[in-house]
């Protein structure tokens, strides 16, 4: 999993948050499960194609809805959310003001976030996804 964390070319930061997605004419919600100014990842049940491109509409906490034309980058292979599938999105048009606000959120990143990101480049440790039962919020676990 950790090779495509190697070809990023901006850091990202957890954001667990409701996402629209516009697809070929359909409109589904998904969750994100990180954010940085080159893209996102999001979670959703719903089948993409690489090289697929959508519109996501989301926000930062404490910031208005954004919307912006993204590319499917890739599908992590895990699958331990039953149906649910994460996809890497590449942003193709986030306005210059909210890759601000973006770059701001990420660079707040706390200690026991940066950490994680750390162990996932190590790749001898392998993470799988899954929804916290109390608050539905999607964290990592080491296998």
């Amino acid at each position: 999993m950790a090779n495509y964390l190697k070809k990023r070319k901006s850091p990202r930061r957890s954001l667990s948050r409701s996402v629209g997605v516009l697809h070929r004419g359909s409109y589904f919600v998904g969750v994100s499960f990180e954010v940085g100014e080159g893209g996102m990842m999001v979670c959703t049940p719903q089948d993409l194609s690489v090289a697929d491109c959508v519109i996501l509409t989301f926000s930062i906490v404490g910031r208005p809805l954004v919307s912006v034309k993204a590319k499917v980058c890739y599908e992590l292979a895990e699958r331990k959310m039953g149906e649910t599938r994460f996809y890497g999105f590449q942003f193709l048009n986030l306005d210059m003001s909210y890759r601000k606000v973006v770059r701001r959120y990420v660079a707040n990143k706390t200690l026991e976030e940066a950490k994680i990101e750390k162990d996932q480049l190590k790749e001898e440790k392998t993470y799988t996804f899954a929804a916290d039962q109390d608050t539905g919020e999607i964290k990592p676990t080491v296998v």
